[in-house]
């Protein structure tokens, strides 16, 4: 029903469907709400985190 409303990737699915973890980022403030270069320093870390 999901599939309804979103787009899986087929490797999201794949994973979800085996139970492996997965991680989304919402990254509107990222990309509108924070300055360069803060924004791109920022979005590496998370990256490097995940």
């Amino acid at each position: 029903m999901i599939e309804k409303y979103m787009d899986i990737k087929t490797d999201v699915k794949t994973a979800l469907e085996e139970g492996k973890p997965v991680v989304a980022l919402e990254s509107t403030i990222i990309a509108h709400g924070m300055p360069y270069p803060q924004n791109v320093k920022t979005a590496l870390e998370v990256e490097k985190i995940i």
